[in-house]
């Protein structure tokens, strides 16, 4: 039953021309669309669970890498970092529409390599989703980012206990 949910919220952006074009962008030793994929079920479990947005949650983890490698010719990976997000939200206010916490969610799931941490707890839930699913695809696929992504999983970790209090 939670698999027919997630589909009837992800079908009809999946099916899309340029949510397809994903499936040829290398991301984490996988491709963007299952990266995306990953992250999107995550979040929608883990939204489902919270008693979130989980709508919002699963269409914000659907677009949050929703931009080509074309768009970012000439960039370094750090600054790749940190203008996705805005191209993301580019292409899914383009191509999509979307609401306030789908666009706060995306914008700022990088933080804190971003500078603005995210205002909803979809946002919030979000990045923790992206920084979850990169470490276990590093992992798995032996990427050597999976160590400087679980150096800011604990990072991120620890910023969200202190926020917490």
């Amino acid at each position: 039953m939670l698999k027919e949910e997630f589909n009837e919220i992800a079908n009809s952006i999946i099916n899309t021309e340029i949510f397809q074009q994903l499936k040829y962008e290398v991301h984490h030793g996988t491709t963007r669309y299952d990266h995306s994929m990953r992250v999107a079920w995550t979040a929608f479990c883990w939204a489902k669970k919270l008693g979130l947005d989980y709508k919002s949650a699963t269409r914000a983890a659907l677009f949050h890498d929703l931009f080509r490698k074309k768009d970012c010719k000439g960039l370094t990976k750090k600054e790749i970092n940190r203008v996705h997000p805005l191209l993301a939200v580019k292409n899914a206010q383009e191509h999509f529409g979307i609401n306030e916490i789908e666009k706060d969610a995306i914008i700022n799931h990088m933080y804190p390599l971003t500078p603005n941490k995210p205002t909803s707890k979809e946002g919030r839930l979000l990045g923790y989703a992206d920084k979850f699913v990169a470490i276990n695809e590093g992992i798995k696929y032996n990427n050597p980012l999976a160590h400087a992504s679980q150096k800011l999983s604990r990072t991120y970790s620890m910023l969200a206990i202190v926020n917490s209090n």
